[in-house]
């Protein structure tokens, strides 16, 4: 049985609950709910919802087929009328097994009803941690270990970070650092400076779509797709490490649909995983700064555009992001998966051991957390000193040059 893509939207007094369901076969279609539990099917297709809030009778509901579409509209009354119904888009979440029961009668669509019996498959979210995973660890909250060796040779330029299986966890920051000013070229950041091109000048002057703050079908297609997958149970420590690493995932994601005009290209999953120390150097920040500075510093040492004007309303861009909540974060990070997905070089591993998790993540976690990181990161302002890469000695030292051969005869 297929999972269908949905959507739920709502008012004070009920549930508006949209599924896309082509090959459906209308005349078998049944649907019924109870308590916190929604449960559609006509096959192929098959879904059950748990709602964070009760619903009503199905007595007082109804449902329609729009043939034209492949689409149910079914309308589901709540139990306590005005009351709201958060985290409607958290659509893994919301596809979790249901600790309540369901046991009310069908309200039938056209034709007679017929029983279907489904499982859910329960899978643990708890990962056994191993004392090289506490230290060399990577992925996400750091807990897989021994995936990248076992790839090395066909995964080779995948990571910046070699051999991460022999490198501590608490070295990565640094050699990251290092890594960086290693590569570097000041030449190119200063061509960027005093000759952008159109498209760079295209890039400043572009304004994020407000499509970002919400979900596509495409997006509600792949988290569909995660139903039964669990993130690791996490401490509140952990938690506040594994949101850190949002900042440089997130800020590389907005680079790429800066410098796409929101396009995304053939380019995009290089990007995305380049200018990310979370996904090619496996680092753990300490606080949210430190991974602001890197993000930055890595926007001017790799990808096509090295403008510090750029990197800084990248920052602008994402403090913007997460201010926007927990939905607008849930679909870039959604677009990341599916970009990494079909990008070549082996970046879907990077799927398996980080977004996919992250995608299951972003949609439980406390607000609190979200919360923090959107202060602390909304507090950070950052100067060309602070990547370190010695941006002000080369314009200086590009400026009088120019001074110089202007003086020539």
């Amino acid at each position: 049985m297929l999972i269908p893509v949905f959507k739920i939207a709502q008012d004070t007094e009920v549930l508006w609950l949209t599924i896309q369901a082509p090959y459906a076969n209308v005349k078998d279609a049944e649907v019924e709910w109870e308590g916190h539990s929604v449960i559609f099917c006509s096959k192929p297709y098959f879904l059950r919802l748990n709602l964070p809030r009760e619903v009503g009778s199905s007595d007082a509901g109804h449902a329609e087929y729009n043939c034209g579409e492949g689409k149910f509209v079914i309308t589901i009354p709540k139990k306590n009328k005005g009351e709201y119904f958060p985290n409607l888009n958290m659509v893994t979440e919301l596809l979790k097994p249901s600790i309540h029961g369901l046991v009310s009668s069908c309200f039938h669509l056209e034709g007679s009803a017929s029983s279907t019996s489904m499982g859910h498959l329960m899978q643990s979210g708890n990962i056994n941690i191993g004392e090289k995973a506490l230290n060399f660890g990577y992925g996400f909250a750091w807990r897989r270990y021994g995936v990248i060796e076992k790839l090395a040779f066909e995964i080779d330029k995948l990571i910046d970070l070699a051999k991460p299986e022999e490198v501590p966890i608490e070295e990565r920051t640094l050699d990251c650092s290092i890594f960086d000013h290693e590569h570097f070229n000041a030449e190119h950041y200063l061509a960027d400076l005093y000759e952008p091109d159109e498209l760079l000048t295209a890039s400043l002057s572009f304004k994020p779509s407000t499509s970002l703050q919400g979900l596509s079908d495409a997006d509600r297609g792949h988290l569909k797709e995660l139903s039964r997958r669990r993130a690791p149970k996490l401490k509140s420590e952990e938690e506040y490490e594994v949101a850190l690493s949002l900042i440089d995932i997130l800020y590389s994601y907005l680079y790429d649909i800066r410098t796409t005009s929101g396009e995304h290209s053939v380019e995009s999953g290089w990007n995305i995983v380049k200018l990310s120390a979370t996904l090619t150097f496996f680092v753990k920040w300490k606080n949210a700064r430190e991974a602001v500075v890197s993000a930055t510093r890595r926007s001017l040492c790799y990808p096509l555009y090295r403008c510090w004007s750029l990197s800084y309303l990248i920052l602008k861009d994402l403090k913007q992001l997460l201010s926007s909540g927990r939905t607008a974060m849930l679909h870039c990070l959604t677009d990341v998966r599916a970009i990494l997905s079909t990008s070549g070089d082996y970046r879907y591993l990077l799927n398996e051991l980080f977004i996919d998790d992250y995608c299951i993540w972003i949609q439980s976690v406390s607000e609190s957390v979200l919360d923090s990181l959107k202060e602390e990161v909304a507090a950070i302002e950052i100067s060309k000193a602070d990547v370190g890469l010695g941006l002000e000695d080369w314009e200086i030292a590009a400026e009088k040059e120019r001074i110089d051969s202007d003086d020539e005869p």
